[in-house]
């Protein structure tokens, strides 16, 4: 006999699965952006030859929200992570979050149910 899983259950694993499918999002992010590459900030931000790196902060980096900049002389600067990888973790983590409170509301649901049948 096969168990059907409750409401709140398929909602938490959908919660998971979402949570689980931001990682790969992050990794691929991280490994674009050449943050786990040896490199000087030279070789990094290459392709660009009419800009100077700035001497004092060639490159700064964050791991949340993902960002890997190289800094020019002039103040300004060009971004080496995907544009879409930060939102698409951003909305990732929101639906997680999402999906568990319709988990613990379905969930809240099935007790109270119970009580009442029971």
């Amino acid at each position: 006999m096969a168990v059907v899983p409750q409401a709140s259950e398929k909602w938490f694993g959908r919660a998971f699965f979402a949570l689980v499918a931001s990682i790969p999002v992050y990794l691929y992010g991280v490994v674009v952006s050449g943050m786990l590459t040896p490199v000087a900030a030279d070789k990094l931000c290459q392709g660009v030859e009419d800009r100077v790196l700035d001497s004092a902060d060639p490159i700064r980096g964050r791991l949340f929200p993902l960002s890997m900049k190289c800094m020019w002389e002039g103040g300004t600067s060009t971004e080496k992570v995907p544009p879409l990888v930060n939102p698409l973790i951003f909305g990732l983590l929101a639906l997680s979050v999402a999906l568990v409170v319709l988990g613990v509301r379905a969930l809240r649901r099935q007790r109270r149910e119970a009580c009442t049948a029971g």
